[in-house]
């Protein structure tokens, strides 16, 4: 009986450490199949630099397009007229014949061949570019037109009086403010700015919209002026000093300085002295007069 307990004992045993190596040679197997994930990552991260490099190499070892001109124009009898090569939105550049246009190439490192002009329209080169290699090419600017657009119509005009320019001379005036704000001149580049816009910057004139149907009234400006007397400190000889003469009358004045420090002062900040004043016809003598100023009138025939 002993025997046999024995025998039990050593069955089970056994058994155990058969069960034990099972589940450790499976266990190693698991563990040679599970990734190494910081390896991986390694890894990985070590393909993507190198593929970084890879392709800058790559970029570092493509050679840069160059081009030259190639002139096929020899031999070739051109009739002699002025060709459009290109446009852009300001200018228009031109040759002096189509052989130009149509003979001379842009030969590119790769191997391909396109004329200038089919060159400038696939911007694979400037025109700059074209005339530092020698290429003629005159730039010519383009004439900009313009038309006047009236975009009042249903608009809310106070019907009030409106100035929308002034020069030295004139006030130019509209019958409602709609006109100044809606009325607009659009150009021929696409620009598109009010008639007030468009005189303030000058870019058309009163009598230009007059002639293209805008109502504008010129109102004159009315320049007043007054006498400014700077005499007072300043040491003058009295001696009589001719300040004017009309063909019939000399004007005279008692010392030079009331010739060259006597002045009238416009109301738009205009200064000049009498003399010149009256040098130019901007005041009368008989308007000086009737201020006060004192002047001698002499016959020039008695005079001489």
């Amino acid at each position: 009986m002993r025997r046999i307990i024995e025998y039990i004992i050593l069955f089970v045993v056994a058994s155990a450490l058969l069960v034990v190596g099972v589940v450790m040679t499976k266990n190693n197997k698991q563990d040679d199949t599970t990734p190494n994930m910081n390896t991986d990552v390694l890894n990985n991260g070590e393909n993507a630099s190198d593929n970084k490099e890879e392709k800058e190499n790559k970029n570092e070892n493509t050679p840069k397009l160059t081009w030259q001109i190639v002139d096929e124009t020899e031999g070739i009898s051109c009739a002699q007229y002025i060709v459009v090569i290109y446009e852009d939105e300001k200018y228009t550049y031109e040759v002096a014949n189509p052989c130009i246009e149509n003979n001379i190439y842009v030969q590119f490192s790769n191997g391909e061949k396109i004329t200038i002009k089919e060159a400038l329209k696939a911007k694979k080169v400037t025109v700059d570019e074209l005339i530092n290699k020698g290429i003629k090419i005159s730039k010519v600017a383009k004439a900009i037109t313009w038309e006047v657009v009236d975009e009042t119509k249903g608009k809310a005009c106070s019907s009030v009086i409106t100035t929308i320019y002034e020069d030295d001379s004139y006030k130019y005036q509209v019958s409602n403010s709609c006109i100044g704000d809606y009325t607009f001149v659009k150009y021929s580049s696409g620009e598109k700015i009010s008639i007030k816009e468009a005189l303030s910057s000058k870019k058309v004139t009163a009598d230009e919209l007059i002639t293209r149907g805008v109502k504008i009234d010129k109102a004159s400006k009315t320049v007043t002026w007054n006498i400014i007397d700077e005499t007072a400190g300043v040491s003058c000889s009295q001696v009589m000093t001719k300040l004017y003469e009309d063909g019939k009358y000399e004007y005279q004045v008692s010392s030079p300085c009331k010739a060259d420090k006597v002045y009238i002062q416009f109301s738009n900040g205009e200064k000049i002295t009498v003399r010149e004043a009256l040098a130019a016809k901007r005041v009368k003598i008989e308007e000086i007069i009737e201020r006060g100023f004192k002047i001698t009138k002499i016959s020039i025939a008695r005079a001489n």
